[in-house]
């Protein structure tokens, strides 16, 4: 099974005496293989915030997720000002997951605090949905 990791992983495990397996490789731009390894990445993290049970963990398989999530928008091009224009399109057409949350680039109040306060979040039944269709 080939696994994207990062770049340091080959020389830490070197050290450690214990490198098989792990092989460089290069990638072209837009590479579609390169891109299917991002994707199973993003799954690999998302199931690993799924299996965190603290919160130091989730914040550091947050990170992880969210750095996994920029390098492949910075691999593909797109750059944060269009990606939050989207988000921002999103949230005004289709609502949010959390009723006052406002997009990343607004999360900050005037002091500069971020702004935690929370009221509804809105949740769906999959099977009620499904029975519904």
């Amino acid at each position: 099974m080939r696994k994207l990791i990062r770049n340091k992983i080959p020389y830490i495990a070197e050290q450690k005496g214990n490198r098989k397996g792990m092989t460089l490789e290069k990638f072209g731009q837009n590479d579609a293989e390169l891109i299917l390894l991002f994707k199973q990445k993003i799954i690999e993290e998302a199931n690993e915030i799924n299996e965190t049970n603290n919160d130091i963990d989730l914040v550091y398989e947050i990170a992880d997720l969210w750095q996994v999530m920029n390098e492949l928008t910075c691999y593909l091009g797109i750059d944060d000002k269009n990606l939050t224009n989207v988000i921002k399109a999103k949230a005004y057409t289709h609502g949010t997951f959390i009723s006052d949350v406002k997009t990343y680039a607004d999360i900050k109040n005037e002091s500069g605090v971020e702004d935690k306060k929370v009221t509804e979040v809105y949740t769906l039944n999959i099977n009620e949905r499904e029975r519904d269709n």
